[in-house]
């Protein structure tokens, strides 16, 4: 049922998705327990399709979730952790947190690149994240300042 899900959220059928996955979620639970690595793996997915709904601080919450087990079970430098962090980081731009994204998506980066090297496929991935990030937090920051100096200019 995982794979159908995922099929559903590629397709932009998110509340479908989000059902099926609230099931799935639920009986891994009750097989395997909520730490277990397929239980997490379902509740990431979850994440795809809350976030596709614009459900961001759903998303988030359940990133956190999802991340707490993971470092205490696997740790800090196992790819699942990592790709937690960058994926909550990803939640977290999305409604425009961007200075709340870019630790954990600074930190995702040099972790990644010092286990699995700066040409890994994960690394690369991690990598474009955190600029896309940066990216649009400079361009926040822009027109904030813009949007500043217009006002002082009208008040004068």
């Amino acid at each position: 049922m995982n794979n159908l899900t995922k099929i559903h959220v590629n397709q932009g059928m998110y509340e479908e998705a989000e059902k099926m996955l609230w099931e799935t979620y639920r009986r891994k639970v009750e097989t395997s327990g909520e730490t277990h690595p397929n239980s997490l793996m379902v509740k990431n997915n979850l994440t795809e399709a809350l976030s596709g709904q614009g459900k961001w601080v759903d998303a988030q919450h359940t990133h956190q979730e999802i991340l707490a087990p993971r470092l205490d079970i696997l740790g800090e430098k196992y790819s699942n952790t990592l790709l937690n962090m960058v994926n909550l980081g990803r939640s977290l731009s999305g409604p425009g947190k961007h200075g709340e994204a870019l630790p954990l998506s600074d930190k995702a980066r040099a972790t990644y690149q010092d286990t699995l090297g700066p040409g890994h496929p994960d690394t690369q991935a991690c990598l474009k994240h955190c600029a896309d990030s940066r990216r649009q937090t400079d361009d926040r920051s822009t027109r904030h300042t813009e949007r500043n100096s217009a006002d002082a200019a009208r008040n004068v």
